[in-house]
């Protein structure tokens, strides 16, 4: 894949594949990951795990190419975590998440 560097015009800048995003690109950057955030955090504290891409979009008023957009660009910058292709993988750094033991009976 080439590399596009076309600098003032707007665009994003690419490498390996991956379109990078920085305050000059998309200066709401910031006020869109706030609310996303928020979002999934008050998700997880409410249902136990964490919401699907439709949820994020459907609450965000976004697309849902734009929530997966935006969760993507989140990961890269470290204000997400995910693993790929796991369905409600979705939790913040730092997020430990506690599973029922099914071993035990109570």
């Amino acid at each position: 894949m080439s590399k596009i560097t076309s600098r003032g015009s707007g665009r994003a800048f690419y490498r390996d594949g991956l379109k990078k995003v920085s305050p000059d690109v998309d200066p709401n950057y910031r006020q869109i990951a706030e609310g996303i955030l928020k979002f999934v955090r008050n998700y997880w504290l409410e249902n136990g795990y964490s919401p699907s891409m439709d949820d994020i979009a459907n609450e965000c008023g976004y697309h849902r190419t734009s929530a997966y957009y935006w969760v993507h660009r989140m990961r890269e910058k470290g204000d997400l975590l995910f693993e790929d292709k796991v369905a409600r993988s979705i939790r913040l750094p730092g997020q430990t998440v506690n599973f029922p033991d099914r071993n035990k009976v109570s």
